[in-house]
């Protein structure tokens, strides 16, 4: 009985998205049980079976967000040392100009 109970804990932690794997029947060593016990926790999280396909548009623009963010970063810290040089560029311009 416990080990019954640790995989329907389990399931409650998990994401709409992995619900609805294991309700599509993936990974497929689950039993039929744990598939309608995946759809049983959706429900009650509200999930709409008849509306699947904004469900995986959101999905797929999460993934989108995660896979950018690194992405954003590494750009946001290029423009921030561009800046950072070019200001001390320029402030050495002026150095120069003052100079002659």
């Amino acid at each position: 009985m416990a080990k019954n109970n640790d995989w329907k804990t389990e399931f409650k932690r998990k994401t709409e998205e992995e619900l609805f794997q294991i309700y599509c029947g993936f990974p497929k060593s689950y039993h039929v049980s744990k598939r309608y016990y995946a759809a049983r926790v959706l429900e009650s999280r509200d999930f709409k079976f008849n509306q699947i396909s904004v469900y995986k548009e959101k999905w797929r623009q999460e993934k989108l967000q995660k896979q950018a963010t690194p992405m954003l970063s590494i750009f946001v810290n290029f423009v921030a040392s561009l800046s950072h040089h070019t200001q001390k560029a320029n402030e050495e311009k002026n150095l120069i100009e003052l100079s002659h």
